[in-house]
């Protein structure tokens, strides 16, 4: 992460990632605090180098794309650490059907087209933030982040959305009690996807994010509820939110940058 500037990601289709800073290698204990701090990148990070020269990370970011079996989520679920410091209450959960019994032995493969498409999205967005593809200045320091804003119509939206789920929480009446710390960090993930959202689109990072990007990211948190309560809370209420719905595919079947996820 050093190498690059202190901003890394890990796309996986294994649990070995979450297994290591849960304590596989560590006797059980987990190792989370880089983790945790990486995950709103907002405070210097140095790690206890104690054979080596040490170094500083000014604003650490990591992102993480996971694809685990079920058994890997309980087995985390199951440490007291993992749960008490909230690890999994920061990542946008889905649980797709399982398709065993009805897959394709012989599945075609993915067309041209869509990769095309999924290369172009993503050198949008990073291209955006980096017109010069560069990520760090003449000196060897990485580049600051580029700040981005939202209009005053997306964050209405967002106020709102927030309003109306925290009563939601309430101890008494609430329906969302058991994932309550989800939820408190659902609001920091709406803001992060509204941003890819509008990157992936091809709009500068100078130009607000619009209240129709907004609500697309709304949209894939209001998706990801159910999932989050069958993931980290089955036990709770069995049945109180099925996952058996819309899925990402269906949702993002409109989409064209500028709004248009089915909601």
């Amino acid at each position: 992460m050093h190498k690059v500037g202190g901003h890394i990601g890990i796309v996986s289709a294994e649990g070995t990632f979450l297994g290591n800073i849960c304590g596989r290698y560590n006797n059980g204990k987990p190792n989370l605090e880089f983790v945790l701090q990486s995950w709103d990148a907002s405070e210097p990070w140095r790690p206890d180098r104690i054979s080596r020269d040490s170094f500083e990370l000014e604003r650490p970011s990591l992102a993480l794309s996971l694809s685990v079996q079920p058994v890997v989520i309980a087995d985390a679920i199951e440490s007291n650490a993992v749960t008490d410091k909230g690890l999994l209450n920061r990542f946008l959960l889905a649980r797709p059907t399982s398709l065993a019994g009805s897959r394709d032995v012989r599945p075609p493969h993915v067309p041209a087209h869509l990769i095309d498409a999924w290369s172009h999205c993503v050198h949008r967005a990073f291209y955006s933030v980096r017109p010069e593809g560069h990520t760090f200045d003449d000196d060897g320091q990485p580049l600051p982040p580029v700040p981005m804003q939202v209009s005053e119509d997306a964050e209405h939206l967002m106020l709102d959305w927030r309003a109306r789920h925290e009563r939601r929480l309430d101890p008494d009446a609430g329906d969302l009690t058991h994932i309550k710390g989800w939820l408190a960090r659902a609001g920091g993930n709406g803001y992060r996807l509204a941003a890819l959202l509008h990157l992936a689109a091809g709009h500068p990072p100078q130009l607000p994010v619009s209240a129709d990007t907004m609500a697309d990211a709304l949209a894939l948190l209001d998706y990801c509820i159910p999932h989050t309560i069958a993931i980290l809370a089955p036990d709770d209420h069995a049945g109180l939110c099925p996952v058996d719905g819309v899925t990402l595919r269906e949702l993002f079947s409109g989409w064209s940058g500028s709004g248009g996820l089915r909601r």
